[in-house]
């Protein structure tokens, strides 16, 4: 803490000169109560503070606790206002009115599944509940995919089962069938 003042009971910040950042340290410290961000007004900070200074000499009046008690719940209030306002936002009454978040968690996801770019797509737009992933987005995440060294291809098995097919009308070795896959799949 920057300025403090001395007194027999401890070390307490100055009121007058101390920064509210300081101040709401302090009193989230101090308080016993849910750490606030910051107070409203300096001036609210500093009668916080001074009541719960106060109340930490065991000199304060009922009144100053009282008020102390009161701000200190309207701060509490004031942040289950803000968290309910987040959730709100953030569990929309319409999946269209929502910005597609977290796509390419969900591209990944779909990707380690085996899943093609079209299939992808279809299901990002389902999850979402509109268009605004195109083909070229996903395509770009493919990209991202594999630059990553993620690379899980999408498993073609029916040109598979026709590979294995072909090698064993026609002969071929593990070798040369290994070496057509790698090329065609």
């Amino acid at each position: 803490m920057t300025d403090t003042v001395t007194t027999t009971a401890g070390e307490y910040p100055n009121l007058a000169t101390c920064p509210a950042k300081d101040l709401v340290a302090f009193y989230n410290t101090w308080s016993g109560l849910e750490p606030i961000k910051r107070f409203k007004t300096k001036e609210e900070g500093q009668q916080l503070v001074g009541a719960l200074i106060a109340k930490m000499e065991d000199t304060s009046t009922p009144e100053m606790e009282k008020e102390a008690e009161e701000i200190a719940e309207e701060n509490q209030s004031a942040s289950s206002i803000v968290s309910q306002l987040v959730a709100a936002n953030t569990t929309p009454t319409t999946k269209s009115a929502v910005k597609n978040e977290n796509v390419w968690g969900n591209v990944r996801i779909l990707f380690d599944q085996g899943k093609t770019n079209k299939e992808t797509l279809a299901l990002i737009h389902e999850m979402y509940g509109n268009t605004n992933t195109t083909m070229a987005c996903i395509a770009w995440y493919r990209n991202k995919y594999k630059k990553m060294g993620l690379v899980n291809k999408p498993r073609n098995t029916e040109l598979e089962v026709k590979l294995d097919n072909f090698a064993s009308d026609f002969g071929l070795s593990a070798e040369c069938l290994a070496v057509l896959k790698s090329i065609t799949l």
